[in-house]
Protein backbone atom coordinates (compact mmCIF):
# COMPACT_ATOMS: atom_id res chain seq x y z
CA UNK A 1 0.00 0.00 0.00
CA UNK A 2 1.41 3.42 -0.78
CA UNK A 3 1.80 6.11 2.07
CA UNK A 4 1.14 10.06 1.43
CA UNK A 5 5.20 10.37 0.87
CA UNK A 6 5.52 7.49 -1.67
CA UNK A 7 2.52 8.54 -3.36
CA UNK A 8 3.77 12.51 -3.77
CA UNK A 9 7.08 11.21 -4.84
CA UNK A 10 5.28 9.44 -7.64
CA UNK A 11 3.46 12.16 -8.51
CA UNK A 12 6.91 13.96 -8.70
CA UNK A 13 8.36 11.69 -10.88
CA UNK A 14 5.48 11.71 -13.01
CA UNK A 15 6.15 15.62 -13.93
CA UNK A 16 9.24 15.70 -14.38
CA UNK A 17 8.98 13.00 -16.39
CA UNK A 18 6.56 14.96 -18.48
CA UNK A 19 8.56 18.40 -18.70
CA UNK A 20 11.45 16.41 -19.75
CA UNK A 21 9.71 14.98 -22.88
CA UNK A 22 8.02 18.43 -23.29
CA UNK A 23 11.51 20.02 -22.76
CA UNK A 24 13.13 17.30 -25.68
CA UNK A 25 10.85 18.23 -28.05
CA UNK A 26 10.78 21.65 -28.22
CA UNK A 27 14.72 21.41 -28.38
CA UNK A 28 14.31 18.92 -31.05
CA UNK A 29 11.62 21.22 -32.94
CA UNK A 30 13.99 23.75 -33.10
CA UNK A 31 17.11 21.57 -33.76
CA UNK A 32 15.68 20.57 -37.27
CA UNK A 33 15.84 23.76 -38.71
CA UNK A 34 18.39 22.50 -41.31
CA UNK A 35 19.22 18.90 -43.13
CA UNK A 36 21.98 17.63 -44.44
CA UNK A 37 21.88 15.83 -47.66
CA UNK A 38 25.23 13.82 -48.93
CA UNK A 39 26.96 15.40 -51.78
CA UNK A 40 30.29 13.65 -52.42
CA UNK A 41 33.35 11.66 -50.91
CA UNK A 42 36.78 13.43 -52.05
CA UNK A 43 40.47 13.94 -51.24
CA UNK A 44 42.40 17.22 -50.01
CA UNK A 45 45.82 18.26 -50.73
CA UNK A 46 48.24 20.77 -50.01
CA UNK A 47 46.67 22.87 -52.87
CA UNK A 48 44.18 25.20 -50.52
CA UNK A 49 40.23 24.44 -50.99
CA UNK A 50 37.61 26.96 -49.97
CA UNK A 51 34.36 24.88 -48.27
CA UNK A 52 32.00 26.65 -50.93
CA UNK A 53 28.23 28.35 -50.02
CA UNK A 54 25.58 25.86 -49.37
CA UNK A 55 28.10 23.47 -48.03
CA UNK A 56 29.59 21.55 -44.77
CA UNK A 57 32.73 19.51 -45.03
CA UNK A 58 33.53 16.78 -42.82
CA UNK A 59 37.26 15.48 -42.82
CA UNK A 60 37.52 11.92 -41.84
CA UNK A 61 40.86 10.75 -42.08
CA UNK A 62 44.55 12.64 -42.70
CA UNK A 63 47.07 10.06 -43.55
CA UNK A 64 50.70 10.06 -44.83
CA UNK A 65 53.48 12.37 -44.12
CA UNK A 66 55.96 14.91 -44.75
CA UNK A 67 59.31 14.39 -43.92
CA UNK A 68 62.08 17.08 -43.21
CA UNK A 69 59.11 19.09 -41.67
CA UNK A 70 60.16 22.38 -40.26
CA UNK A 71 58.09 23.60 -37.71
CA UNK A 72 58.33 24.95 -34.42
CA UNK A 73 59.54 23.39 -30.90
CA UNK A 74 57.45 25.15 -28.75
CA UNK A 75 58.30 22.82 -25.98
CA UNK A 76 61.46 23.61 -26.07
CA UNK A 77 61.95 27.20 -26.87
CA UNK A 78 59.10 29.33 -29.03
CA UNK A 79 62.17 30.51 -31.29
CA UNK A 80 63.76 27.04 -31.83
CA UNK A 81 62.10 25.38 -35.18
CA UNK A 82 63.66 21.54 -36.27
CA UNK A 83 62.84 19.33 -38.84
CA UNK A 84 60.92 16.09 -38.28
CA UNK A 85 58.41 13.94 -39.55
CA UNK A 86 54.96 15.81 -39.75
CA UNK A 87 51.14 15.04 -40.35
CA UNK A 88 48.51 17.39 -39.79
CA UNK A 89 46.40 19.83 -42.08
CA UNK A 90 46.32 23.96 -42.46
CA UNK A 91 42.72 25.27 -41.14
CA UNK A 92 42.20 28.77 -42.53
CA UNK A 93 45.66 28.94 -42.05
CA UNK A 94 45.98 27.34 -38.82
CA UNK A 95 48.40 24.42 -38.73
CA UNK A 96 46.22 21.91 -36.43
CA UNK A 97 48.79 18.82 -36.40
CA UNK A 98 47.86 15.20 -36.84
CA UNK A 99 51.30 13.25 -35.65
CA UNK A 100 54.25 14.48 -35.05
CA UNK A 101 57.68 12.71 -34.93
CA UNK A 102 61.03 11.67 -35.46
CA UNK A 103 62.39 14.63 -33.08
CA UNK A 104 65.67 12.87 -31.62
CA UNK A 105 67.51 13.71 -28.43
CA UNK A 106 70.21 15.18 -30.19
CA UNK A 107 69.38 17.17 -33.30
CA UNK A 108 70.27 20.50 -35.44
CA UNK A 109 67.93 22.91 -33.91
CA UNK A 110 67.29 26.26 -36.32
CA UNK A 111 66.49 30.40 -35.31
CA UNK A 112 64.76 30.63 -38.74
CA UNK A 113 61.10 29.21 -39.40
CA UNK A 114 62.23 27.49 -42.62
CA UNK A 115 64.73 25.59 -41.16
CA UNK A 116 67.32 27.07 -43.36
CA UNK A 117 69.31 29.72 -40.92
CA UNK A 118 70.71 29.94 -37.99
CA UNK A 119 71.94 26.04 -37.26
CA UNK A 120 72.93 25.10 -33.49
CA UNK A 121 74.05 21.50 -33.14
CA UNK A 122 72.59 19.76 -30.84
CA UNK A 123 69.57 19.83 -28.38
CA UNK A 124 67.15 17.82 -27.26
CA UNK A 125 63.94 17.83 -28.98
CA UNK A 126 62.27 15.04 -28.21
CA UNK A 127 59.84 16.82 -26.17
CA UNK A 128 58.19 17.60 -29.50
CA UNK A 129 57.08 14.15 -30.56
CA UNK A 130 53.34 13.83 -30.32
CA UNK A 131 51.31 10.92 -31.54
CA UNK A 132 47.98 11.22 -33.28
CA UNK A 133 45.48 13.37 -31.35
CA UNK A 134 42.27 11.07 -31.50
CA UNK A 135 40.05 14.17 -30.65
CA UNK A 136 40.75 15.96 -33.76
CA UNK A 137 38.98 13.61 -35.96
CA UNK A 138 36.22 13.89 -37.45
CA UNK A 139 36.49 17.98 -37.96
CA UNK A 140 33.44 19.84 -38.99
CA UNK A 141 34.11 23.12 -41.49
CA UNK A 142 31.58 25.49 -42.08
CA UNK A 143 31.33 27.39 -45.49
CA UNK A 144 34.00 29.73 -46.38
CA UNK A 145 36.68 27.71 -44.67
CA UNK A 146 39.96 26.85 -46.38
CA UNK A 147 41.71 23.86 -45.53
CA UNK A 148 44.68 21.93 -46.99
CA UNK A 149 47.42 19.28 -46.02
CA UNK A 150 51.05 20.09 -44.94
CA UNK A 151 52.48 18.63 -48.18
CA UNK A 152 52.58 17.10 -51.42
CA UNK A 153 52.28 13.78 -49.20
CA UNK A 154 50.11 14.11 -46.76
CA UNK A 155 46.26 13.89 -47.78
CA UNK A 156 42.78 14.13 -45.67
CA UNK A 157 39.72 12.49 -46.89
CA UNK A 158 36.60 14.33 -46.87
CA UNK A 159 32.56 14.40 -47.07
CA UNK A 160 30.81 17.28 -48.24
CA UNK A 161 27.25 17.83 -47.04
CA UNK A 162 24.60 20.08 -48.93
CA UNK A 163 23.01 22.19 -46.25
CA UNK A 164 19.01 21.92 -47.03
Amino acid sequence: MLNNHNHFIIKKFKFLFVSFVLICLIFNANAQGYSLKFNRVFIINNNEQTVPTGTVWKVTSIYGEEINFCINVVCFDPNIYAKGIVSGIYVNNVFIPSTIRGFKNSMERFSSSNCTTGSFCCSDVTCANKTTDPNILPLWLPEGTTIKTLGPNTFASVIEFIVQ
